[in-house]
């Protein structure tokens, strides 16, 4: 008897000692999981996580105000916040239990609050405020705000290594990703991942389980915080015979490049230290054709956040002016058949700003400047 009792004692030991401590939350009927909150169906990622007050879900204003399109504004010496969007203006002061819609007076539920740093409001007052429905998941512990915006069908991945940023750099990423509001935000955090091709495989794999089209992806840090893929371009040729072909890998210059980010259509085992010579000479399976772009900010832990903000006062600054883009020193070559010299980058910068093509800066001025216009106007002569 008593070593049945010793035997069962152990066997239970042994199933709490197993048995993930989601799944005793769970059982246990437990209510504290995080607040979420999704706009149109897609994620709004927050610095500061969301809180029940007084029965009410409360949101950090920034948050939900970028991701809903508004412009944000506050004025310290009131203690008020501005959220602006198509016309209609919500103002809220700190601990005032009143707001206003377009200069008329509402009163809240619970007063706007500072938690760490933070202002907070009540989550259905703002989204209601600009028209949108606002509904509560129990069951999922999420608000679910819907502008009648079609749900968005392409993912963007923000990409980051949790071990490489401060506190203030993930909260500027997580804000900046709010402000894509046509696609469907992912923030991957690349700490696990030593090399390009795993953090690939990673992307491919979250990419086959949330489906839909990837849109672009944005990687902040440097090659040493989020891996690159070694490169090499170049390729050395020497007069052939009967046993080579006359090209050979030049393994000298070793280039680092984020371009095999740009599709999920190679198998990441021929994806270490890739060639042109590999590529073309021994034709690996390797897929080179760009399906969307992939760009990042080479800042490192700690300017991250600064960056983003100044970007952000520069933004509001040019909403609404024309900014000119400048074409310094550029390469100009004659062609036979032009009456003037064929200036390249300016040429690619026209193709941009036509509307046929790619229409990207329409609403820019465009100034050329050249080093020798007499070398100009003689190769004109000729």
């Amino acid at each position: 008897m008593k070593r049945f009792q010793w035997t069962s004692m152990f066997l239970l030991f042994l199933i709490f000692t197993l048995l993930p401590l989601g799944s005793l939350a769970n059982a246990s009927g437990d209510e504290s999981s995080e607040i979420t909150a999704t706009i149109d169906s897609r994620p709004i990622y927050f610095d500061v996580s969301p809180q029940k007050i007084n029965g009410r879900v409360m949101v950090p204003l920034r948050a939900i105000l970028e991701s809903l399109g508004a412009e944000v504004g506050w004025e310290d010496a009131t203690q008020t916040v501005t959220g602006t969007k198509d016309g209609i203006v919500v103002t809220l002061r700190l601990n005032d239990t009143k707001a206003e819609v377009d200069g008329k007076s509402v009163p809240l539920d619970v007063a706007a609050t500072k938690i760490e740093g933070r202002t907070f409001v009540p989550a259905r007052f703002v989204a209601e405020s600009f028209g949108a429905d606002v509904k509560w998941d129990e069951s999922r512990n999420q608000v679910i705000i819907s502008t009648g915006a079609a749900v968005p069908e392409g993912r963007y991945y923000f990409v980051y290594n949790s071990l490489q940023v401060t506190a203030q750099d993930l909260a500027s990423i997580k804000l900046f990703a709010n402000k894509f509001r046509s696609t469907y935000n992912v923030l991957l955090d690349t700490a696990q991942f030593k090399t390009a091709p795993q953090l690939y495989d990673a992307l491919k794999d979250e990419q086959k389980k949330l489906g839909g089209k990837v849109a672009g992806i944005q990687i902040f840090g440097l090659a040493s915080d989020v891996p690159s893929f070694t490169y090499v371009h170049k390729m050395k040729f020497f007069p052939g015979n009967f046993e080579w072909n006359g090209v050979e890998e030049n393994k000298n210059d070793v280039y680092v490049s984020d371009f095999f980010y740009s599709n999920l259509k190679n198998d990441s085992k021929y994806l270490k230290d890739v060639s042109v010579y590999g590529i073309v000479q021994e034709k690996l399976p390797i897929n080179v054709i760009p399906e969307w772009p992939v760009s990042r900010l080479l800042l490192t832990k700690g300017e991250i956040a600064k960056y983003i903000d100044n970007y952000d006062a520069y933004h509001k600054q040019i909403v609404g002016k024309p900014v000119p883009t400048v074409a310094a020193s550029a390469p100009v070559e004659y062609q036979k058949g032009l009456d003037t010299a064929q200036d390249d980058l300016a040429f690619f910068i026209k193709r941009l700003k036509e509307d046929k093509e790619f229409g990207l800066f329409k609403d820019t001025n465009q100034r050329i400047y050249y080093k020798d216009r007499t070398w100009l106007r003689r190769i004109r002569s000729e």
